[in-house]
């Protein structure tokens, strides 16, 4: 029974190439803008996932009551993750990280490096991170010792194997490269290209080390397996008052490490942060991009009913039942979407570069290394095959074998009055994504040529990281550039308007 309704599918398919052809197309069209979709949200969720215990792994964040309201914060205090440790036995681990920068230096070659952290030995029992070279356990163990990403460490000593060789920071220390790492994934919201020891850092800092008032560190705990979130932050508020005492009004917050990227936006976030509202918009856009094609396919085949009547009146005619012929014609539409998911899959491996360059990221797009977009391809082709075919399937079906043998069968039967409702609502969808479409291209162009007061193009900025040998030789500095044919005017600013505080 499956080979005969293939073949016929198959025959249909061949016979009519024109149609077949417009209803293919069609369907790859908006299968291939579901998958684009797909795959970016797909990476938008797949954040912070890569880690062995990402389901165990939480962030302790304060919210600070000022005369001005709740601050919410992303950094906490320096002394909360040994506190947290000591005073609750669900906290296994805890670990701080600092974000700073410097002048990194291998013999000639200098550069300012912005994303590194100080942080506690332990990282490596929370965090997992593919390491390249070297002993996780001892790594951070001691002062002056930094571990590079595989990029780092290239960049200052080439192909040379950069363990315990040396790099100059500051000018003022030199630490011990103990670790290097593989390439770190993208999908994290804690980039860093390198990480040096907490003590090297309680070295010169050591004030700071148990003062609670302090904001700067990133506290995260490791909890057991069936952690219960609310039961420990109800525990909170009488932790922080024997901790903190009355010095001012804190209360501590707890979120899942998976949850930080799209759905945490407080003071002090380190790197860039996704919108689970953006998301949810997506999938709705794709839904309605696959509903568009969808109803495209089902005006299609409706519309070519009485081409196929006489076809269905004789099988009913020799004894084919309403039943076989609805499958006969879903099985079409289930042969029409697998074939145009394979061209949907072959179109978004030639636009994935045009894709990445288009949301500024690095997606790749490769189905048999990512399971759960082959599963996801696979859905697609029975939701569209059935989504699609079930009305022509319903209609086709249901044609009555002597009216269309006498030659009196009409557009009454074939579905005339829900073909326009669907094409009507087809245009409805359209429209409504053009229109928010032509929105969103104005708010971007809006953005890109609002005047700033200045011309960007020709303003060229020296940052000199608050070095105070040049602050307090300002001046001479702007009579030396001034002085060069290209420039014309030179000043001196504390930031950058737009960029800190």
């Amino acid at each position: 029974m499956f080979k005969n309704y293939l073949k016929i599918a198959l025959r249909h398919i061949f016979r009519h190439k024109t149609f077949s052809g417009v209803n293919v197309f069609g369907l790859t069209i908006g299968i291939a803008c579901c998958l684009l979709i797909l795959m970016y949200i797909q990476e938008e969720l797949s954040f912070d996932r890569f880690h062995e215990n990402a389901d165990r792994i939480y962030r302790i964040v304060p919210d600070l009551q000022t005369p001005k309201g709740v601050r919410e914060l992303a950094q906490s205090s320096p002394p909360l993750a040994a506190a947290l440790k000591a005073a609750f036995p669900e906290v296994l681990d805890a670990v701080r990280l600092v974000r700073t920068s410097g002048l990194f230096a291998v013999e000639d070659k200098r550069f300012y490096e912005n994303r590194i952290f100080y942080c506690d030995e332990n990282v490596f029992d929370i965090f997992t991170y593919p390491l390249q070279k070297g002993d996780p356990k001892t790594a951070l163990a001691t002062p002056n010792c930094i571990v590079l990403t595989q990029e780092l460490a290239q960049k200052y000593f080439g192909e040379a194997d950069p363990l315990n060789q040396f790099v100059q920071v500051n000018i003022e220390r030199s630490l011990n490269v103990t670790v290097v790492f593989d390439p770190i994934p993208r999908a994290t919201h804690l980039p860093f290209d390198a990480l040096i020891s907490h003590k090297t850092f309680e070295a010169f800092r050591p004030q700071w080390v148990g003062n609670w008032g302090a904001f700067f560190y990133q506290t995260y705990m490791l909890a057991p397996k069936n952690f219960d979130r609310s039961a420990f932050e109800n525990k909170l508020p009488a932790f922080v008052d024997d901790a903190v005492g009355e010095d001012f009004s804190m209360s501590l917050r707890v979120q899942p490490l998976t949850e930080v990227y799209l759905y945490s936006h407080r003071r002090g976030e380190v790197g860039v942060r996704g919108n689970a509202t953006l998301i949810f918009a997506l999938a709705g856009i794709a839904v309605l991009i696959l509903a568009v094609a969808c109803i495209n396919f089902m005006n299609l085949a409706t519309a070519r009913s009485t081409k196929r009547a006489r076809e269905v009146g004789m099988r009913k005619v020799v004894g084919a039942a309403r039943r076989q012929l609805a499958w006969q014609f879903l099985g079409e539409s289930l042969l029409m979407s697998f074939l145009a998911t394979v061209c949907a899959a072959a179109l978004c491996q030639l636009l994935v570069p045009f894709f990445n360059r288009l949301i500024g990221e690095e997606i790749g797009f490769s189905l048999f290394e990512n399971s759960q977009m082959l599963l996801a391809l696979l859905g697609l082709v029975l939701v569209v095959g059935v989504a699609a075919g079930s009305y022509p399937a319903f209609v086709l079906s249901s044609f009555r074998p002597v009216a269309v043998l006498k030659g009196v069968f009409g557009t009454a039967g074939s579905g005339t009055k829900p073909r326009h409702a669907l094409v009507v609502f087809q245009f409805a969808l359209s429209i409504m994504l053009i229109v928010g479409t032509i929105v969103i291209l104005r708010q971007v162009d809006f953005l890109r040529t609002k005047d700033l007061g200045f011309n960007k193009e020709q303003l060229l900025v020296i940052d000199f990281k608050g070095d105070n040998a040049i602050l307090e030789r300002a001046g001479t500095f702007k009579h030396e550039f001034t002085g060069h044919a290209d420039v014309r005017t030179a000043t001196a600013s504390s930031s950058v308007p737009g960029r800190g505080p």
